[in-house]
């Protein structure tokens, strides 16, 4: 399965970069291209995760993946029905199979030695279904919200979201990741 998820996360670009470029083509310079080198460094980044098995890469994948959804479906009404669609099925099977066990054994193994097995925690079902959600949902929020609307000029609204969101992000990235 692990090779089915690599392939998958290849293909992401293609898949929803049409999409994603329709929605940002409105947006500010400034703007198009802080969203672009996010998108980009955050791809890389669990590509990297999935190359180089470490639990550090399930954290990523599973925080990435539906962000990249959701940035599908914002993008929806720009794209034309093709891309949507493209956009929406890629990123979805891609966040299908960053929760999958099979994909959480992969990655918390990688760091293991020799023989050893590691075996993920798995989450009760009111944290998995409510709160994890919520929390991923949070962390992305308060990681780009603030910068992309300073990257927009709005300078008050900018700050004060940067200065909130990103302490945000950061704990919950450390309670998501533990």
């Amino acid at each position: 399965m692990s090779w089915v998820f690599r392939v998958v996360w290849l293909a992401l670009p293609l898949a929803a970069g049409p999409a994603a470029e329709a929605a940002l083509a409105p947006w500010p310079p400034a703007a198009q291209t802080l969203a672009a080198v996010v998108a980009w460094a955050s791809w890389a980044g669990v590509l990297v995760g999935l190359l180089a098995p470490r639990p550090l890469g399930l954290t990523a994948a599973r925080l990435v993946a539906p962000g990249f959804l959701g940035a599908a479906v914002a993008a929806a009404p720009a794209a034309t029905a093709a891309e949507t669609a493209a956009a929406v099925a890629v990123t979805l099977l891609a966040g299908g199979l960053a929760v999958l066990p099979e994909t959480a054994a992969f990655l918390v193994n990688g760091a293991a030695y020799g023989d050893e097995r590691r075996s993920p925690l798995r989450l009760p079902g009111v944290i998995a279904l409510v709160v994890a959600p919520l929390a991923v949902a949070l962390t992305l929020a308060g990681a780009v919200s603030g910068p992309l609307l300073l990257a927009h000029e709005q300078w008050l609204a900018g700050g004060l979201v940067t200065a909130v969101g990103l302490p945000v992000a950061a704990f919950l990235v450390r309670s998501l990741h533990s």
